[in-house]
Order: structure tokens, then sequence, then C-alpha cells
């Protein structure tokens, strides 16, 4: 499992793969269009009581 620094995150580093093609495919392919996301989280990792979401 990987995770983030506090560093990364306040410094814009932290992103993930699918976002990065998606926008590619988007730019590439002259798409405009307007979405939604649901995002839904199971559990936490192990000893952590809270999360951020970040990257949308």
């Amino acid at each position: 499992m990987y995770i983030s620094t506090k560093e990364d995150i306040l410094n814009g580093k932290v992103t993930d793969v699918y976002f990065e093609r998606v926008l590619k495919i988007i730019k590439e392919k002259n798409l405009d269009k307007r979405v939604k996301a649901e995002i839904a989280l199971r559990r936490l990792p192990n000893g952590y009581d809270w999360g951020i979401f970040v990257g949308l």
C-alpha cells in the first residue's frame, strides 16, 4: 500500500495515473463534456481514523 506524505499532499504532487490518462485522451479527442463522479470508501488503512480525498 502506498500512503502519501503530508508534504506531497500540500505540494500537490499526489494524483492517480487514471486521471492523467483520461486527461490525455480528452485533449487528444477534443472532448468537452460535463461529468459527475461518485466516490465511496469501504474502510481506511489499519491505524487510520480519517483521510483526505484529493485529486478531483
